[in-house]
């Protein structure tokens, strides 16, 4: 076996180490009842209403549609969340695009934040690009986002997405678990929103970037309770 090939096996077999002691190690938090707190079990701290995204962001305006896609486990009557606002937003001068903020007031081992790589294949999409973004967002420290690409029979979309897990910003699905664990051995279950936008083009360049302008205009148009739920203390 080449020098090459027995390094691709060991760090193969590191991430599957650390996936089954992972695994482990939530198995045992919840029988244990360390992630006892159940979703909905009293009122979130981060409460979020429809009336709390704002109507107008930067040059996009709130403007009705049925347009966006809401995959299998982002509805607003998964158990995973609590609640989950989808707008439609207009510009005469950017891409429209499409915001869903999904909150749940506490993650846990069997309830936490679905990411759209999982359930836009669900909903048909093929998704060809998987990157890390680094937005650097008004008043906030650097967040990293996913940027991906869905594509599907007749609509091509360019997605960004973080998901807040407390007052981390977990990019892969073993990094939430690890997050979600931590948090809850040091001070009880995280809370978590998953904020997503996208825009239907098959131009990622110029997706990315207007859905980037668009992230930082939400920032500065939201007040410090939706800041609060979008970037936590951030």
């Amino acid at each position: 076996m080449s020098q090459g090939a027995a390094s691709s096996s060991d760090h193969a077999a590191s991430n599957r180490r650390e996936f089954l002691i992972g695994g482990a190690l939530l198995v045992s938090a919840v029988a244990s009842g360390t992630l006892a707190k159940a979703v909905g079990s009293s009122p979130p701290a981060g409460s979020l209403q429809d009336r709390d995204v704002p109507v107008q962001i930067g040059p996009w305006r709130l403007a009705p549609t049925s347009n966006i896609l809401i995959p299998e486990g982002e509805g607003a009557g998964d158990k995973v969340y609590d609640q989950v606002v989808a707008h439609h937003y207009d510009s005469a001068s950017e891409l429209p695009v499409m915001l869903l903020i999904a909150y749940g007031g506490a993650q846990s081992g069997s309830t936490q934040l679905h990411r759209p790589e999982v359930c836009y294949p669900s909903a048909g999409f093929r998704m060809t690009e998987h990157r890390d973004l680094v937005l650097h967002l008004p008043n906030t420290p650097p967040i990293t986002v996913r940027s991906l690409t869905g594509v599907a029979p007749g609509r091509v979309e360019q997605i960004i997405y973080w998901s807040r897990v407390g007052d981390e910003f977990p990019t892969r699905g073993l990094n939430q678990r690890w997050s979600i664990l931590r948090q809850t051995i040091a001070d009880g279950a995280p809370d978590g929103a998953l904020v997503r936008m996208s825009a239907i083009t098959d131009d990622e360049a110029a997706g990315v970037a207007a859905l980037g302008r668009f992230a930082a205009a939400l920032l500065v148009s939201s007040g410090s309770a939706l800041r609060h739920l979008l970037v936590g203390t951030a």
